[in-house]
C-alpha cells in the first residue's frame, strides 16, 4: 500500500513539475529570480530536463 502511495505521489510530483517547466513557457521561467541556492539548482536541473526531453521529441519527429 505504501508502494502505490508513494509512487502516486512521484508521479503527481513530476506532471507538476512537467506543467510548470514547460519549455514553451521559458520566457516566462526565465523571469523568475530564484535566491535560495539550492532552489535555484533544482530549478535548473528540472528545467534542464523538460528541455532535452522536448529536445529529443523534435528530433525523432
Amino acid at each position: 500500500m505504501q508502494t502505490n502511495t508513494a509512487e502516486k505521489r512521484i508521479h503527481d510530483a513530476y506532471l507538476q513539475c512537467k506543467n510548470t517547466f514547460d519549455p514553451g513557457d521559458a520566457l516566462i521561467n526565465d523571469a523568475v529570480t530564484i535566491k535560495n541556492e539550492e532552489e535555484n539548482l533544482f530549478y535548473r536541473l528540472v528545467s534542464d530536463f523538460f528541455i532535452q526531453q522536448k529536445q529529443k521529441e523534435i528530433i525523432n519527429k
